[in-house]
């Protein structure tokens, strides 16, 4: 009916109210006045009909999209377990939904942001995946029109994008539920502030929120400095003597084990940065994986609505991690 008012073709009505770019301005305006005057309104269950039709079939070729990475050099970047579960999220669900990623190393020599800017434009880059970058508060500088935009985690602080992070918040309390369910009372933590600018503070406001509800006997103010050493390590041991330790550092087990203190049997260890492989200390793991495909999502939603450039208000979406046991904590008997 709109089709008929305005002397147009269906797939152009089609088209237009989908914020499809391509039409003259007149047109578009037409379109969407004829449609606000005739009470249109589009159908979500018969969009997700479709969506599930199409899906069903091979999905063609939607267009380019980078994934941008600071680390190690063009391929090194692949020894990291979790930087390859990040971009395999991101490439599977591409395929799915008919998306090339490439994964682009930020770190060459001499590449700044009105090159990248040239170079993704020249590889017919439309979407852009910002991975987390080496230090808190980050800026990557990107002629940002030019392209639809997500960011993973909390690292990059300027230019302030849609983000897909892991509720980074919830990773202390998961850690402190679990080693109370396992019966250690006198839990610690010990934090790199670096690290947990990375986070936005995540880690330190969990552990300020759970030990607020503990009772004065139990709490144990955390160690969280700049550059955290063994010394502070072990001071901070001797004085609080924790029953558990939750290491946001990532080299508590190695020191426990060079001072003899015996894991889990003397103290039990949550390392929040171990890769939760067989064998590898307990975790609270994120889901990298979903991670970078809910990152692709994002981008491609973006796409879908053409929308490009910064944001107005920046949303973003926090995805839980999961608790993995391990050989460093154990059950103990008779502390319940």
């Amino acid at each position: 009916m709109i089709a008929e008012r305005a002397g147009v073709s269906r797939n152009t009505v089609s088209a237009v109210l989908r914020n499809r770019p391509g039409y003259a301005p007149e047109t578009k305006e037409m379109i969407e006045e004829l449609a606000k005057e005739m009470g249109y309104q589009a159908n979500p269950m018969v969009s997700a009909l479709m969506r599930s039709v199409r899906h069903s079939q091979p999905a063609a070729h939607r267009g380019n999209l980078a994934y941008l990475h600071p680390y190690g050099d063009s391929q090194k970047w692949r020894e990291s377990s979790f930087l390859r579960e990040l971009f395999e999220g991101a490439r599977e669900r591409g395929q799915l939904l008919g998306f090339q990623v490439d994964p682009i190393w930020t770190g060459a020599p001499g590449l700044t942001g009105p090159k990248l800017t040239r170079m993704l434009v020249a590889r017919g880059i439309e979407g852009v995946i910002v991975s987390s970058l080496l230090k808190g508060r980050g800026r990557l500088h990107l002629d940002w029109e030019k392209f639809a935009a997500i960011s993973l985690g909390f690292s990059l602080w300027r230019p302030a994008l849609h983000r897909v992070a892991t509720h980074q918040y919830h990773v202390v309390g998961h850690a402190f539920r679990n080693l109370r369910r396992l019966g250690y009372n006198r839990v610690g933590v010990v934090l790199s502030r670096e690290m947990d600018s990375r986070f936005d503070y995540a880690w330190e406001a969990g552990t300020t929120i759970v030990n607020n509800s503990l009772p004065k006997s139990k709490r144990i103010a955390p160690l969280v400095a700049e550059q955290t050493d063994a010394k502070s390590v072990d001071a901070w041991l001797a004085k609080n003597r924790p029953d558990a330790v939750i290491d946001g550092i990532g080299w508590l087990e190695g020191h426990f084990k060079k001072q003899g203190i015996k894991i889990p049997e003397e103290i039990g260890l949550v390392s929040l940065l171990a890769d939760g492989s067989p064998g590898s200390a307990a975790t609270v793991r994120p889901d990298w994986s979903a991670l970078g495909a809910a990152a692709l999502d994002a981008v491609a939603e973006q796409l879908i609505r053409n929308e490009r450039g910064i944001p107005a208000k920046p949303r973003t979406v926090l995805i839980e991690a999961e608790w993995v046991p391990g050989p460093t904590v154990r059950e103990r008997r008779g502390t319940h």
